[in-house]
Formats: C-alpha cells, structure tokens, sequence
C-alpha cells in the first residue's frame, strides 16, 4: 500500500476517536492533528498507568510543545473491591482536570468493546508499562498493533516475543529490589524513548506532510503481528 494512504487512513481513525471524544464529555477536547498515545486496560496498579506522572515536568514540556505537541488518551476500570486501583483512576481524573493539562490529557469512563475499537484504531501509540513478568498477556496491544498503532511497552508478556526492534518500541524491565528505584529507572527509559524515538521519527516529515519513517515502522508492525498472533 501507498504511504500516504496509510497515514491518511490512521489520521481518519483519529480523527473518529476525537470526535468520540468530544461527543462524551463535550468542548473541543483533544486535537485531530496531534500524536495521540493511548493507555486503556483493567486499573490494576501492577499494570502503573501513572509511570509518566513520576516527571511532570517533562510531560508538560511532551504536552505544551508548540512544534511536536503530543496529548494522551486513558481509559480503563478498576475492580469495585480494587481500591488502590481506584485510586490510581482518580489520579489520572485529577490530572485530566488540571488547567495546564485540559484539552491534552483525557480520563475516558465506561470501558468497554466500543470504546476499545477507537482507541486502537485511533491512537498512534499503545502504551504499556506493567511490573515484569506480571504482565499475563496484553491482547489490548495485539489489536493496536493489528490496526496499525505502534506499541511501546515493557518487554513482558505477548511484547516480549513479539518485539523485533523495529515493529514499535520495547523497554527492558529494570532488575532492581526497590520498586521506587525501579519505577524511577523504568520512567527514565520511557521518558528517553518518547523524546528520543518516537516523538521525532512521528514530525520527521522530510519535507512532505507525513511520516515516511513512522509509516514504515507501521506497515512493519502488521507484517510482523498480524501472522502471529490471531484467532488462527
């Protein structure tokens, strides 16, 4: 397929995600334009949806930036008897409601099969930082990566086999005792690989409206998913 219709089919899947979006909870919430990086799963606190708020400076500085803006979309559930997962949802919520942060971070509720088509077909990224080895599977990443998305993630569970280097992004767990320290390291490495890796390969546009590269790495992360981990 033609590069630019794949990124023009991908900014579409956006684009309806957006507009889901604003649908829900109203104003002009989110930008059709902007990388878009999704984290939607059960709200356990092994699963750490808030390893990116240990550096809130460098998300604002991810957020705000004028020439490579980047918003996050979450959504997820925690048990009703999870209540340290409970928690880790309303600080997200919190987040969601900061001035510097509205219209750029988004706390969708109601988790569910519908909501999960858009945001595997809508978002760029499907992020996943579990605790290894706690990580059971990860099948919400098999269906981003089936439309498309480009998974970054802990090398754990299915990501960990189907990782090649170049089908997406794939952080080592940290081998340490201290879980602060390890948080700490594996924060650092995701941070490095957002601003290193995946932000720039997106707004490399090398002259032309898209992403030669990103769409590259898309295209080979079909190639490399889709025959290995299906129904069949």
């Amino acid at each position: 397929l033609d590069h630019r219709e794949i990124w023009d089919v991908r900014n579409e899947g956006r684009r309806e995600l957006v507009d889901l979006v604003r649908d829900r909870l109203g104003g002009s919430l989110l930008d059709p334009g902007v990388l878009t990086i999704g984290f939607a799963r059960r709200f356990a606190t092994y699963k750490r949806s808030t390893l990116l708020l240990a550096q809130l400076d460098r998300l604002r500085a991810m957020l705000l930036d004028v020439d490579r803006p980047v918003q996050f979309v979450f959504a997820g559930k925690a048990h009703p008897a999870d209540e340290p997962g409970k928690a880790v949802l309303r600080e997200i919520k919190q987040l969601m409601l900061a001035p510097e942060f509205i219209g750029r971070v988004i706390f969708l509720d109601d988790y569910d099969l519908r909501l999960a088509r858009w945001l595997v077909s809508g978002c760029n990224v499907w992020l996943n930082n579990p605790v290894a080895p706690l990580e059971a599977s990860g099948t919400s990443g098999i269906k981003a990566a089936v439309n498309g998305t480009l998974n970054l993630s802990i090398l754990d569970g299915w990501w960990a086999e189907a990782f090649d280097g170049e089908n997406g992004w794939g952080l080592s767990p940290v081998s340490v005792e201290d879980p602060h320290r390890r948080d700490a390291l594996e924060a650092e490495s995701l941070y490095e690989t957002l601003e290193e890796e995946v932000v720039p390969l997106y707004f490399a546009r090398n002259g032309a409206n898209y992403s030669p590269g990103w769409v590259r790495r898309c295209k080979h992360a079909m190639a490399t998913v889709i025959p290995g981990f299906n129904m069949g």
